[in-house]
């Protein structure tokens, strides 16, 4: 999404993306992510999980067709598919 240009818009989206994925963000190990991309300064959404193995992150990035992961250790973002289409 493009980034909110109010405060009002960006707490209206996110309780739209809240009350839409409510069934996944209440499940243990799922938590609300946010990623804004400087490249295009778009807003990515969407239900994140913790998970401390980089490789199965890595396949779980590729099985639901993302950009990247924030690898918490590296302190840096994972490029996995930069063609990804998921977010669009």
């Amino acid at each position: 999404m493009a980034m909110p240009s109010t405060t009002d818009d960006f707490a209206r989206l996110s309780m739209e993306y809240l009350m839409d994925n409510r069934d996944l963000l209440s499940k243990d190990g799922n938590y609300l992510g946010l990623w804004r991309n400087p490249a295009d300064d778009r807003l990515y959404v969407d239900v994140s999980v913790c998970d401390m193995d980089a490789h199965d992150v890595r396949d779980a990035c590729a099985k639901h067709d993302q950009i990247a992961f924030w690898d918490i250790q590296l302190g840096e973002e994972v490029i996995v598919n930069p063609d990804a289409r998921s977010g669009q």
